[in-house]
């Protein structure tokens, strides 16, 4: 499944909404409602910033991938690899690089951070491969829940 990034505040897949982003603000929790110390509706989440962005300068450092899933039953492990490609297919089954979140028990809201390889950015299309699995789980391709393109130019 390739996530909208254009139409990008709804639901797809097991996210609430799901994009990429020049950056996120964080909002602390808010206990103005509910028992004092239990968690509401509007506990801590993140907001992207300048979101459904995915074309990036070669100078970019980081940027994110940020979403609201599902509230989860059990703690689990959301992972991003990112992969070069050349005339719309990936080059190499190695990632450039990924990062891992692990989510707790109703936690809803995360972020990837996605950032320059230590060599710099190759200018080309990259696809990223969204997985989802138990908490130290290995990367899969059968855990692939969707994915999303951006471009370094």
């Amino acid at each position: 499944m390739a996530y909208d990034q254009v139409d990008w505040n709804r639901v797809q897949g097991v996210f609430s909404w799901i994009t990429m982003a020049r950056g996120y603000s964080d909002t602390a929790w808010d206990s103005s409602s509910g028992r004092p110390g239990w968690m509401t509706m509007e506990d801590a989440y993140v907001r992207p910033v300048d979101p459904g962005v995915s074309e990036f300068p070669v100078d970019t450092d980081i940027f994110y991938i940020v979403f609201e899933g599902q509230p989860l039953d059990a703690p689990a492990q959301f992972a991003a690899a990112w992969f070069t490609m050349k005339d719309g297919k990936v080059t190499s089954n190695t990632p450039v690089d990924k990062d891992v979140i692990e989510l707790d028990m109703n936690q809803r809201f995360g972020y990837f951070e996605i950032y320059q390889p230590e060599q710099g950015w190759e200018t080309s299309d990259y696809l990223v491969k969204i997985f989802y699995g138990s908490p130290g789980q290995a990367l899969h391709d059968i855990n692939v829940i969707g994915t999303m393109q951006f471009t370094i130019k």
